[in-house]
């Protein structure tokens, strides 16, 4: 009804806008809206989950090889080619409920809200970004926080940004429980020895999460969050939620308010 998607609307920007202010029970709200106007609008497209996007190139070189193997078989190649789908973008696989929170500036250290909208069972990340086997060479700027080098874990490039996961001697001190916090933290990999944008999130309870929603290209690393061209082009206003678990780094998406 036009009341509902009026809600919807409002929740959605209060989730996903820039001033992100939703708390967990407006969050379940939120989806309880959303599965519903889901319900009107058709199935979803489920995915499967990729390692890298180097497993997925590989994969469609497969498929490639495949469909070459089954040539003359009654069709020309023109026809074989119109008639195969093209693959989705990886961050359209799946489809991924959740909730955004707003991204802070510089190298802060933030509590995210908001988190009421977990994973549901049987869904699984869009990307999975393992520990780097050749991490970058650079310092960050962490003696701020009292943490060592030897207390960092640099993961894999997702475009530009680099995941790191860092442990915090002492949460209380930052806003957080008290002892030892584990903390996950974006930088742009070209900046991080400069202190570029990053983000830094945990909530008690919670794997370390951070969530952002990607930005304009004139915004993107400029204290706002990161672009769609930093993040691999992941497409603007997209939700994006980096969670910190099993000693690698689940990355979710959901498309944006605006589609």
């Amino acid at each position: 009804m036009g009341d509902g998607a009026s809600e919807l609307d409002e929740l959605r920007r209060r989730a996903y806008g820039p001033d992100a202010d939703l708390d967990p029970a407006l969050a379940i709200r939120l989806r309880e809206l959303e599965a519903h106007a889901r319900g009107h609008a058709g199935s979803e497209r489920e995915g499967e989950p990729i390692a890298s996007p180097a497993e997925d190139d590989a994969a469609q070189d497969d498929a490639g090889q495949g469909d070459a193997g089954q040539g003359g078989a009654g069709q020309d190649g023109g026809d074989a080619a119109s008639a195969a789908p093209a693959a989705a973008p990886w961050w359209t696989r799946p489809v991924v409920r959740m909730a955004a929170a707003s991204a802070a500036a510089g190298l802060v250290l933030g509590v995210v809200v908001g988190l009421g909208i977990a994973a549901l069972p049987g869904e699984r990340p869009s990307l999975v970004l393992r520990p780097d086997p050749t991490p970058p060479e650079v310092e960050l700027p962490l003696d701020t926080w009292g943490v060592s080098e030897g207390e960092t874990i640099a993961y894999e490039l997702i475009g530009e940004v680099r995941p790191w996961s860092v442990v915090l001697p002492d949460g209380a001190a930052f806003g957080l429980r008290g002892g030892e916090v584990s903390c996950l933290m974006l930088t742009l990999d070209d900046q991080a020895e400069s202190g570029g944008p990053s983000f830094c999130g945990y909530v008690d309870g919670f794997p370390p999460t951070t969530d952002l929603v990607v930005v304009s290209e004139s915004e993107g690393g400029r204290g706002w969050g990161f672009s769609s061209q930093q993040l691999g082009g992941i497409p603007e206003g997209t939700a994006v939620r980096f969670v910190l678990e099993g000693g690698a780094v689940s990355v979710w998406t959901r498309p944006g308010a605006a589609g």
